[in-house]
């Protein structure tokens, strides 16, 4: 069994009640400086949240007019031909029914 010094067995004597404030003192300022660390890692995890989904919403847009933009080109690229196509087609029907 440990031997505890004789001060702390005073419970009266002011070395003992120094020490005992003292270390409730540093408990106190520990587990404040632990809750701000908390409290900033939350406000960080809740700024990288609202990041990743303002990132996504533009990945998503992004991707939205790329699709567009896209077609658009394909679109101009073969207008011309399907232009074409449709005429030749049209002449087609009417000389087959006329």
């Amino acid at each position: 069994m440990k031997k505890i010094k004789s001060e702390y067995l005073d419970t009266s004597s002011n070395t003992y009640i120094e020490k005992l404030n003292k270390e409730i003192l540093d408990v106190h300022s520990i587990m404040n400086e632990n809750i701000n660390l908390i409290l900033d890692r939350e406000k960080s995890l809740d700024s990288i949240n609202n990041l990743a989904n303002t990132v996504k919403q533009d990945s998503e847009t992004f991707k939205r007019k790329a699709i567009e933009t896209r077609m658009r080109l394909l679109l101009a690229k073969y207008s011309i031909l399907i232009a074409i196509a449709a005429i030749v087609l049209l002449v087609i029907i009417f000389k087959i029914y006329i």
